[in-house]
């Protein structure tokens, strides 16, 4: 049994196969690798033609060099069977003038164009309603103005707008991507800095302490050297020896301490310090992220 939904689509489709005839617009590419939607089944006047285009979010085709003039021909004549006309996106502004020169502009930016390939436009017979631009299949596939209320069929293609957006988005990823690596090599050279701190210092440091236990251990040879070649000394001197001794010993024992606390100082200084390389690396990565996401939103994606 037919469901209500299914009932009211096929009245929807049976409505504009009457209204536009049946259409089954195909998407073509050129050798640039641009893709164009040509409909040639269905006719339509110029600003219904246009508002077919926006509606798949394209617009109406728009031909600015020769390149792309010699793609859209190619593509015709592959395909093209019997004599159609094509609309492309140019008025003239609704000029009242009949001068077969004057200005017409683009659709889609409001510029006025400043590639043509008009037919034979000298010896033409201007008309005031020719607002509208047609490429005719009975006139080489070159350009004639025409009335906009007249039937044609009609190309879309991607919209300028999304094109800019694109590049415009391309442009911004590759910036951030940049400047992520920048940051990136930043970051690596940054903990390679603190390493090589770190290991300057432990050097200095473990340096310091060997010559100074040197020096002790210098001290203390020289003293006990003496006490060989002089006995009574060391019998005068037998509880300041132990003295010194001690003395040696509690000292040998607080450098080893200095030195632990200052390597442990500088562990701890070093792994605050990486610890903020992370903090702000991960910051700058939610930043460009998030710079991302609202450049992606601006532009529509």
């Amino acid at each position: 049994m037919q469901t209500a939904q299914e009932y009211i689509l096929g009245i929807i489709l049976i409505f504009t196969v009457i209204k536009f005839g049946f259409s089954s617009p195909t998407w073509y590419s050129g050798n640039n690798g641009k893709r164009y939607l040509v409909e040639l089944d269905t006719k339509l006047n110029w600003l219904q033609a246009n508002s077919q285009c926006k509606r798949r979010g394209l617009q109406l085709l728009e031909i600015d060099s020769s390149d792309k003039n010699s793609q859209i021909k190619d593509i015709l004549r592959k395909i093209w069977g019997g004599s159609k006309d094509i609309w492309l996106g140019y008025h003239d502004g609704l000029s009242s003038s009949t001068d077969s020169h004057r200005p017409f502009y683009s659709l889609s930016t409001g510029v006025q164009i400043t590639y043509s390939d008009w037919y034979n436009r000298e010896s033409s017979t201007p008309e005031e309603q020719t607002h509208c631009v047609q490429l005719s299949n009975d006139h080489n596939l070159q350009w004639l103005t025409v009335d906009c209320s007249r039937k044609n069929s009609f190309i879309c293609e991607e919209s300028k707008n999304n094109q800019d957006s694109d590049n415009k988005r391309k442009t911004i990823f590759e910036a951030n991507r940049k400047i992520s690596n920048e940051f990136t090599n930043l970051q690596n050279s940054m903990r390679q800095v603190n390493e090589n701190i770190r290991h300057d210092t432990f050097s200095a440091l473990n340096t310091h302490l060997k010559s100074t236990n040197d020096i002790i251990t210098d001290v203390k040879s020289s003293i006990e050297a003496i006490l060989k070649k002089k006995p009574f000394v060391l019998a005068l001197l037998a509880d300041s020896i132990k003295t010194f001794n001690t003395l040696v010993v509690e000292k040998e024992a607080a450098l080893a301490k200095v030195a632990e606390d200052t390597q442990s100082t500088i562990l701890k200084s070093n792994s605050q310090g990486q610890n903020k390389i992370n903090e702000l690396t991960s910051k700058f990565a939610n930043s460009l992220t998030s710079n991302t996401n609202e450049i992606n939103r601006l532009l529509g994606s």
